[in-house]
């Protein structure tokens, strides 16, 4: 999943991505959530900072049953 800028949207879906959220607000600028899926498999990818600062990224794997 990626926090997108929703001027971004027509980017990223024409790299694969769906829209999975409405809307929102972060740090006043409005973005959604968007996920990769191919062939039912979600793939969610996300960067985290822990509290000294360093940033590292976090792949997940779901499988969509359904």
């Amino acid at each position: 999943m990626i926090h997108a800028q929703t001027y971004l949207q027509q980017f990223y879906e024409s790299l694969g991505f769906e829209v999975w959220s409405q809307p929102y607000q972060l740090v006043g600028i409005e973005h959604m959530d968007m996920i990769f899926k191919i062939g039912g498999i979600l793939y969610d990818y996300s960067l985290h900072q822990t509290r000294n600062g360093s940033i590292f990224g976090q792949m997940k794997i779901v499988i969509v049953v359904g």
